[in-house]
Parts: structure tokens; C-alpha cells; sequence
């Protein structure tokens, strides 16, 4: 029976739809070619992973009239039969298998990955394709694949292995000798060496545990006589104790209480001093809010190179923030961007093309330009938003560089006290991901940077922009500015208390000679209390006492 009843004259959404149940039914990997050739110039990077829906909706916008064919060695491998002869072959030395495929020159044959094959190889019209390879499939133009329904519903963990023996039969066919015949049994005296070679080379394979023990008793059944099932079982167990007592040599013993407890903690290390700490960090902000301006100016202060993915802008959008920065005097010659077309044109999903990018680079830093555009779409639970979020960290890890990611705020902030999670859109395993957790808040003309890591202490900084330049406000004018506009009496307190420390009733005094109206004292109190809650003023004594400008806070 046909396994999908679609063809190259379907409709391409169909077709791709047939793809993409291979994909999430098979956990197959996918690729799209044209004449045979794979129109992907990375496609062994799904080698080790299945496109994801991103992938399929890229890869359609851009061919929507591809081939497909089906990367071996993950669920299968195949036996590619392009002569009669060679069907004949193949009819009369090879396994039968319920899964075949017509394809315009002859048949391919599917095969168990437990195969006794290690490689490609050709001739003969033979040709096995197993780790490294791809097969054309359908609905590609002249392929039908089918199945034998008296084997039940497809099932690729239901396909027949090739042993040793057909490998050696193809070999011979290739040669043009008679077919392979079996290698003599092994007897008494030889069963032991031979089955302890065998074992000790599945378990350097990757073999463990019930998987290698039941090849182990599969091989022992070529033994004259064979031996018996505990020895086998003594065998396995003996290597793979073996194996595990050579690796546990090389783990490391473990710190002490002690040693952690005694040991000085490193100092800080910073990207960019005060605002951005080494490691990976994601910046959160509302939209709109200037987040992006910020990173861009950011960027320029590394001390080496920084690909910066804004994914966020096309071309003439990132010229014109970058011309804008350019004309407040900002130069840099450490950065290369990315625009978010830049993976499209490469035929890559994006986060593939931040991996390729970063690989053949040796960044300082990685600057990224949301996390929405380069997160692998998922379930949205904690775990698979956490493994999400750790693709991208690991591509970082992997060339030794710092991450910087913007993020949207789930509402705009308009308090600066709200916590830094609570601000992070999306599930708390988006936070938890980074070393770093940074906010960026504006309100008006005050800005400010809020920052907590694993290996930082935690951080606020008044900021002020000018021309595109943001810098740390030391004197703190932002906050001044803030006081001024949304509590002008407060401020008028500030001002006051800047001469010196007061009484409520010295201030109350001063105020009612300054305002048109009067201060009532707990109108007065309340704007105090305001005040010491945002650590601006402090009260020298509960009852009765001055108050004074908070030490580390001061305006002029």
C-alpha cells in the first residue's frame, strides 16, 4: 500500500504537509532539493535534529516546488537497487522488507539502523546509504513509497536488520563474485576471546546495558555449541564494569565544604562596565522603550568583536538607527550586524544561523535582537522553554563568548521597584536560563538599568541619554527630574534639605513661606514618608529628630 497518497502534482501545502508528518509521526529529518542536490548549504546540521515547523514555513516560502528527501542513519538506512540485476540481487540474498520505495531508475529497500553498516559505499548499482547520507522521497516527482500491510501500520523500529554477512553479499556482488557464504562456526576453545572482542567493541560503539547484552546472545548463537546464557551475561557485565571503572578515573573528586566556604570569591567581571556583567544576560524592556537603542550603544563599548543578530530590523530600518548613532559622534569597527532577512537569504531558520555565524567567528560578545526571533517555537512549559532558551546559551558557550538577549516586558513599567521576574514576558524558565537578569525601565525623561546574577551583586543605575549616548547619572539628576515633575513639593523638600538637616516643623515653616497655599502636617508627613521609602532622605531619630539627604544620594 502507498504510505502517503500524495504526488508531485498535489497541491504544495500537501505535499508539505505530508513532509511534516515524516517529520513529527517518524522523527524523520527532512530536506529540500532540487535535482537531487539539497538546496540547504547546511543540511548535515540536521544530521542531528529534525526540522522544526520554523524550519518547513522558511524552507516553503522560499522552494515552494522542492523535492524532499530523507536524511539515513537517524531511524533507517536503505539499499539504493538501480539495475534489474541488481533487484535480483537483492530479491534472492537480502532480507524482504515491508518498506520499499518505486523511485525512476529502480527500488530502494529500508532497513533496521541496527544494520551491521557503518558507512556509505557504492557500485553495482548497489548502494547503501546509511549515516551521512539522504535518500530523494516521496512526494518528490517518480518516488511512491510503500508498505506491507500484512506487517501492520508502518514502523521503522519494525524493519529487518542487515547482518554482516549481507554487507559481505553486497561486497561480493559490487566484485562480481559468487554471493558472500558465512564464515565457518566458532567452536569450543575460540567462543570466549571471540565473544569478549565482539562485546568490547559494541560497548566503544555506545552499547550498554539490555541492548548490548541481547546482540551479545544474538552473536553467541553463531557458536558451535553456543555458550550459555548466564556466561554471555557474566561476558557483558564484565566489560562494561570494565568501561565504567576506566572512566570513573578521570571525574573529578569534588570541593569540600571547607574549600568553598574558605575560598575568596572572585571580583565582578563586567562587558561593559556598570551596565552590562560577563556571561550570558537577558535585558527586558517594554516595547518602544529605547532597549534596542541601548544594546546598539552598548555593543560599541566591547573590547573586541561583537556579532550583533537584529532580527528585529530589515535593512534600511538598522541603517537608520545606526546612521542616527553615528551622528552623536559614535564610532565603532568591532561590529558586524545581522538584519532579519540575513537567515532567509541563507536558507537557514535563525537560530541555525547564529550557530554558523558564531562557529566561524571568534566573538566577544553575541548581541541578539529579540528572543522571540530566534527561540525554536515549543510547548511553552517551564522544561521546554528552558531547553529553548539553552540552544541559544550553548552556541555562546561553545565559542567562549558573552550573551546579551532583549526581551519584551510583559506590561510598561511604570514602577522601578516591581521585581525584575515579574517583568520578564512569558514563563519564569526564561528568567532562570541566564546567568543575568537586567531591566530597563523609562519613564519620561528618567531611565533606568536594574541588573541580578548568579556571580554579581544586585544593581540600579540612573541613566541619562543624550544624542544616542547613554551614560551612569552619578549625580543623580534623573531622579531629581522625577521628584521635580511627579512630587514638585517633595522636590522642594530636597532643595531644602540640601542646606542641611530640619525638623517637620523647620520644613513645614519653610514650605508654607514658599507655596501660596499651606503644607497641613500630614500632608507634610505623608511626602516624608514618600521620601525615606525611596531611600532619598533619612530621619535621624524616630521621634523628634532631623531629617538629612540620604549620603550616597544628591542633587545639583
Amino acid at each position: 500500500m502507498l504510505i502517503f497518497d500524495v504526488n508531485e502534482c498535489s497541491e504544495p501545502r500537501i505535499k508539505w504537509g505530508a513532509v511534516q508528518e515524516l517529520i513529527e509521526r517518524g522523527g524523520l529529518s527532512v530536506i529540500p532539493v532540487k535535482d537531487k542536490r539539497p538546496l540547504l548549504k547546511f543540511w548535515k546540521d540536521f544530521q542531528e535534529r529534525s526540522p522544526t515547523r520554523g524550519d518547513l514555513n522558511l524552507w516553503i516560502r522560499r522552494w515552494p516546488d522542492a523535492d524532499f528527501a530523507v536524511l539515513t542513519g537517524r531511524r533507517f538506512i536503505a539499499v539504493d537497487l538501480d539495475t534489474d540485476e541488481a533487484i535480483a540481487f537483492a530479491t534472492s540474498e537480502l532480507p524482504t522488507t515491508p518498506m520499499k520505495q518505486k523511485t525512476p531508475r529502480g527500488e530502494h529497500w529500508f532497513y533496521s539502523v541496527e544494520s551491521q553498516v557503518r558507512a556509505n559505499s557504492a557500485g553495482a548499482g548497489v548502494d547503501i546509504r546509511a549515516s551521512g547520507g539522504y535518500l530523494v522521497v516521496q512526494p518528490s516527482k517518480g518516488y511512491q513509497l510503500t508498505w506491507n500491510p500484512r506487517q501492520g501500520p508502518p514502523d521503522f523500529d519494525g524493519l529487518p536488520a542487515l547482518s554482516k554477512d549481507h554487507v559481505l553479499a553486497i561486497d561480493a556482488f559490487r566484485s562480481g563474485q559468487k554471493p558472500y557464504q558465512s564464515q565457518r562456526m566458532v567452536v569450543e576453545g575460540e567462543r570466549n576471546s571471540t565473544l569478549t572482542k565482539y562485546v568490547g567493541g559494541m560497548v566503544s560503539d555506545g552499547l550498554a546495558g539490555r541492548a548490548l547484552l541481547a546482540r551479545a546472545l544474538e552473536a553467541n548463537k553463531a557458536f558451535s555449541p553456543p555458550l550459555d546464557r548466564s556466561e554471555v551475561a557474566v561476558i557483558v557485565g564484565s566489560i562494561e564494569s570494565r568501561e565504567r571503572r576506566k572512566n570513573a578515573t578521570d571525574l573529578p573528586h569534588g570541593l569540600s565544604f571547607e574549600q568553598l566556604s574558605s575560598a575568596e570569591l572572585p571580583e565582578p567581571s563586567w562587558l561593559v562596565k556598570d551596565f552590562l556583567p560577563e556571561g550570558t544576560s537577558i535585558l527586558v524592556g517594554s516595547p518602544k522603550s529605547g532597549k534596542s537603542a541601548l544594546l546598539e550603544y552598548l555593543a560599541t563599548k566591547v573590547s573586541g568583536e561583537v556579532l550583533y543578530f537584529a532580527f528585529e530590523y530589515s535593512k534600511p530600518m538598522l541603517q537608520r538607527r545606526i546612521k542616527n548613532l553615528a551622528a552623536s559622534g559614535v564610532t565603532a569597527d568591532n561590529i558586524r550586524f545581522f538584519q532579519r532577512d540575513s537567515p532567509f537569504d541563507s536558507g537557514l531558520e535563525p537560530l541555525t544561523f547564529v550557530s554558523k555565524i558564531a562557529g566561524q567567528s571568534n566573538p566577544t560578545a553575541i548581541f541578539v535582537d529579540t528572543l522571540a526571533t530566534v527561540k525554536r517555537e515549543n510547548q511553552g512549559t517551564y522544561d521546554s522553554e528552558y531547553k529553548a532558551c539553552a540552544e541559544l546559551i550553548t552556541i555562546a558557550g561553545e565559542t567562549g563568548a558573552c550573551l546579551v538577549v532583549a526581551h519584551h516586558a510583559k506590561k510598561r513599567i511604570k514602577d522601578f521597584d516591581e521585581t525584575l521576574i515579574e517583568r520578564v514576558l512569558g514563563s519564569t524558565a526564561i528568567a532562570a536560563s541566564f546567568d543575568n537578569v537586567l531591566g530597563y525601565s523609562r519613564d519620561g525623561n528618567a531611565t533606568r538599568l536594574v541588573g541580578q546574577g548568579r556571580l554579581i551583586e544586585d544593581f540600579s543605575v540612573d541613566l541619562i541619554f543624550d544624542a544616542g549616548k547613554f551614560t551612569v547619572d552619578e549625580s543623580g539628576l534623573v531622579q531629581a527630574r522625577v521628584h521635580q515633575r511627579c512630587m514638585p513639593s517633595a522636590y522642594r523638600i530636597i532643595e531644602f534639605l540640601e542646606a542641611g538637616p530640619l525638623t517637620s516643623s523647620e520644613l513645614r515653616e519653610k514650605m508654607n513661606n514658599d507655596f501660596d497655599s499651606v503644607v497641613s502636617p500630614s500632608n507634610l508627613g505623608n511626602q516624608l514618608k514618600q521620601l525615606m521609602d525611596k531611600e532619598l532622605i533619612v530621619k535621624e531619630n524616630r521621634r523628634g529628630g532631623s531629617y538629612s539627604l540620604a549620603k550616597n544620594k544628591g542633587y545639583s
